[in-house]
């Protein structure tokens, strides 16, 4: 079952929001990237987004679906989490709003993972989460990568 702003979403638009949500998932991925890497391997971007769109139309599956957004959210995860370390090593400093990134993430995985197992009530789990992410938006909404107020000097 989908949660109930999903089939909102579904009612007044007649659009499917998971084939919204996978286009907004890999764009982020994307987001995440420097633009001198999409510009070298664009090909592989291309392809990878290209695979990502047959499995997920072709198949249709709730499982496959779910995958595949678990799937682009570790892609993001990691990305994000190889540019914290690298801060960490280089620079000597933890910026914050890597941290609060990659929590993010984590409840975007999580959310996922727990539709797929049921682990726990899927609906409250998501109502949970979604507030978690509601707090994570105002962070990103008043802090930005470079501000100087969270990132703390390891020297």
């Amino acid at each position: 079952s989908l949660p109930r702003s999903m089939l909102s979403f579904n009612m007044f638009f007649h659009i499917n929001p998971s084939y919204i949500f996978v286009f907004i998932s890999f764009f982020a991925y994307l987001s995440v990237l420097s633009v001198e890497t999409i510009k070298k391997y664009w090909y592989l971007f291309t392809i990878l987004f290209l695979i990502i769109l047959i499995c997920f139309f072709s198949i249709n599956k709730q499982l496959v679906n779910y995958s595949i957004f678990i799937f682009i959210h570790l892609l993001i995860f990691f990305t994000v989490l190889i540019t914290f370390i690298t801060e960490i090593e280089l620079e000597k400093s933890i910026k914050t709003f890597l941290i609060i990134f990659l929590l993010y993430e984590i409840t975007v995985i999580l959310k996922f993972i727990n539709l797929i197992t049921g682990f726990t009530n899927a609906y409250s789990y998501y109502i949970i989460t979604s507030i978690f992410e509601i707090f994570f938006g105002l962070f990103f909404s008043i802090f930005k990568e470079d501000d100087t107020r969270i990132v703390l000097k390891l020297e």
